[in-house]
């Protein structure tokens, strides 16, 4: 006989534990006092999306409420961070509906502002969220692709107890496909990482999750240590819910060992422990109301009367759980209209993935695009700081070299006054010399005028034999020396000239 399964993450991803409930039972209150008195900003929508939470897992109706109340306070205060909380609350209202074309809308929508105001630790929840609804819809490829997203964030950011729970859900998809040796490595990361930070709670929750494993396995001694191992923790802890999950699945663990049992002496041990388990089970479940574990412990009890024999006993909680069954029926019935409406819908959100990831394609392009143009600017920057510095350098070397040639030209200016006086005395000298040949020398058109065109040979004998004259020294030196300081100043002279 196929035994059905109490487990604390029945629905992954938003697992219930209604110990955890009624302590927040006792906070409601708090939250509307709080909202009586605060004022009309960021702190009221703060306070509304607190309540809107509480209500989005019981009362998904009474969430909407405080959710629009949230939104339109947000869209007055230009509140991108409050209106992104009311969408995520909005979803997983929704989701506790099973409307999940609109829960996967208003979680987009969350994402959305949340990506834009770059706020991690929401954004994995929303990715988480989404992850959820591939799951409802058995689309578990999607649905871990999703959990991985929000895993990579996590370990970014280092939140272990999110880290631990993504963990254990992303485990619990891969049990629920089967892949049990897949589903156990992702369950002990997230006992591990509970151990380390000293999470008993959390803890309890991923030996349970292990022990249906071991269950599925039929490993029967691995399933029954880990069992006890969360009946440890949750007595520890008082965890009432928890106790009595575990009552169930310790319950469902004897009734499948007595099935595989050949000996009826053992087979009637087994089952008389579940009977025991169950008993306990039922005074918890009928304690904390929970109908579902309660209806499902009567199934059990049936099993094992059945099995013990006591057929009486096996009609009565079989009458119990079908009574209890058809409470909640109408219930289930609209779960499951609702799931094959969103077996219909599903495509249509298939179709918005793709269109989701082409558009985060085009985003990271864009993202891309934007790396390249800023690092071409900084380039470009760099090579105008550059440009910058050398005609900073240029410019002081160019004043240098007006400097050095204004300094050139004044003693170029200096030096042609100089040679401009230098020139005037010497052509003072020239002219000095020329009067001096004039005055010694007879003009020429006299001596033209006398000799005409004879000569005079002044002592022929002189030429005939040779001079034989006495020379003076020192005329000869003194008239040379005239003509040579002649020349020299014509020479001279004309140099200047061309100089200048």
């Amino acid at each position: 006989m196929q035994i059905k399964r109490i487990t604390l993450i029945i629905i992954i991803l938003s697992s219930i534990n209604l110990s955890v409930f009624s302590q927040k039972a006792d906070k409601i209150e708090n939250l509307f006092n709080e909202l009586q008195i605060v004022k009309e900003d960021t702190g009221k929508v703060n306070t509304l999306n607190k309540i809107a939470e509480y209500y989005s897992r019981t009362e998904p109706d009474s969430a909407f409420k405080y959710c629009d109340q949230a939104l339109k306070l947000s869209e007055m205060l230009n509140f991108d961070k409050g209106k992104a909380f009311a969408f995520l609350k909005k979803a997983n209202s929704f989701s506790q509906k099973r409307n999940l074309v609109k829960a996967f809308e208003f979680f987009q929508k969350s994402l959305d502002i949340f990506i834009k105001i770059n706020n991690h630790n929401e954004i994995t929840d929303c990715y988480e969220g989404i992850a959820k609804i591939h799951y409802m819809q058995g689309n578990f490829e999607l649905a871990i692709q999703y959990m991985k997203k929000s895993l990579l964030i996590l370990e970014k950011n280092g939140n272990s107890k999110k880290i631990s729970k993504a963990y254990s859900n992303i485990g619990a998809i891969y049990q629920n496909q089967q892949l049990f040796d897949t589903a156990l490595i992702y369950y002990n990361k997230s006992v591990k990482i509970d151990i380390e930070s000293q999470d008993s709670i959390a803890l309890s929750k991923r030996y349970n999750n292990i022990a249906t494993v071991y269950l599925d396995q039929k490993k029967f001694s691995l399933s029954d240590n880990y069992l006890r191992k969360t009946l440890e923790i949750n007595l520890k802890f008082n965890d009432t819910s928890g106790i009595a999950t575990s009552y169930a699945n310790l319950t469902i663990l004897h009734i499948l060992i007595a099935e595989s049992e050949n000996s009826e002496v053992k087979k009637s041990t087994h089952y008389n422990i579940a009977v025991n388990y169950a008993e306990e089970s039922l005074k918890l479940t009928k304690k904390i109301k929970d109908i579902n574990i309660e209806r499902y412990t009567y199934y059990y009890l049936a099993v094992a009367y059945k099995g013990l024999k006591n057929y009486e006993k096996a009609l009565a909680n079989s009458n119990l759980y079908i009574e209890l069954n058809d409470s909640i029926y109408n219930i289930d019935k609209a779960k499951e209209i609702e799931k094959l409406q969103a077996k219909y819908e599903s495509e249509k959100i298939n179709k918005e993935n793709e269109l989701l990831k082409k558009q985060e394609s085009l985003i990271n392009k864009e993202l891309e695009n934007e790396k390249i143009i800023k690092y071409f600017l900084f380039i470009i920057l760099i090579l105008l700081l550059i440009f910058a510095v050398f005609m900073l350098l240029n410019k002081r070397k160019l004043n240098i070299y007006y400097k050095k040639e204004q300094i050139l030209n004044k003693k170029i200016e200096a030096k042609n006054i100089v040679i401009k006086e230098n020139r005037d005395e010497i052509l003072q000298s020239i002219r000095y010399a020329k009067s001096i040949q004039t005055s010694l020398l007879p003009d020429k058109n006299n001596v033209n005028e006398i000799l005409g065109k004879n000569f005079i040979l002044y002592k022929p004998k002189v030429w005939e034999e040779g001079r034989n004259v006495k020379k003076n020294y020192l005329v000869s030196f003194f008239v040379f020396f005239l003509i040579g300081f002649y020349g020299g100043f014509i020479q001279a002279g004309v140099g200047f000239f061309l100089i200048a």
